[in-house]
């Protein structure tokens, strides 16, 4: 699947998706990535072909793909615009419209979804757009919310898990949980979003976002903590969409990172 060159932009997203579903490489992931990012155009959106306009079929599947397979947060500037794409383009009714470009060799029939004999294809067109866009709800707008509480209208006060009052063991505790959650998508040659945990300066640093991950002496200011912890908002680690693969730390498991940080964030020579 990796070999393969796609001709048409959903031949791009569904490999992007397959490859993710298959368990495929960073690399690979990754070049999928890069290629679908660059075709976002220059109003936010994306078309089934190069000849045609960005519409809200080739955008939602964009979005979708890049998020739930390539790791893309919701927050990131490219998504943003895709979604104001979306918004702009949304009708009154909650629809979106996309023109049909399939020959007609079936006869038309009213499913009463708007656009007559563009229905068809408008109709999963929005299913596409109302996709991208739930992906981007807060976490406060769902279940999570049952589980926060908060003391006014910006800041969440749900606690991070109290750091762990026993002994903590470096290759015991912490680098195999960093392998088995983390390392899937965080090592080798292009690790996602430049972010690599297989050595302590690398897990300290952090990646493209240019903010350290890791606080050492201070867990509770350290990002990697929220993000594995639930507590960063839509930025969590590892994915929801991966974690079939790549299972979420444990309450405990996050207790003992906090208490390893804590303490120095001794990692041996190896």
């Amino acid at each position: 699947m990796a070999d393969q060159k796609p001709r048409y932009h959903q031949e791009r997203v569904y490999q992007l998706l397959g490859l993710a579903w298959s368990g495929a490489s960073t690399g690979d992931l990754q070049d999928s990535v890069d290629q679908l990012l660059k075709l976002q155009r220059d109003d936010g959106g994306w078309a089934q072909l190069s000849e045609l306009d960005s519409d809200a079929w080739a955008t939602g599947q964009s979005l979708v793909a890049l998020q739930a397979a390539g790791g893309i947060p919701t927050s990131h500037p490219v998504y943003q615009k895709g979604l104001e794409f979306l918004l702009s383009t949304q009708f009154d009714d909650g629809a979106w419209f996309v023109k049909a470009r399939s020959w007609p060799f079936q006869s038309h029939f009213d499913s009463e979804f708007p656009f007559d004999k563009d229905q068809w294809i408008s109709a999963p067109g929005t299913a596409w757009a109302v996709m991208a866009m739930v992906l981007a709800v807060e976490p406060s707008n769902t279940v999570v919310a049952a589980q926060r509480k908060t003391s006014d209208d910006s800041e969440s006060t749900r606690e991070l898990p109290q750091p762990f009052e026993g002994e903590v063991d470096f290759l015991a505790d912490i680098q195999p949980v960093l392998e088995r959650s983390c390392g899937g998508c965080h090592s080798g040659d292009q690790p996602m979003s430049g972010y690599r945990v297989t050595d302590r300066e690398s897990l300290i640093q952090g990646g493209e976002s240019e903010e350290p991950a890791v606080v050492v002496g201070r867990s509770e200011e350290s990002r990697l903590v929220e993000m594995v912890a639930g507590t960063a908002g839509d930025l969590v680690m590892p994915p929801a969409a991966k974690r079939g693969k790549f299972p979420p730390l444990s309450n405990e498991e996050v207790q003992r990172f906090r208490a390893w940080i804590d303490r120095g964030a001794v990692w041996p020579n190896p």
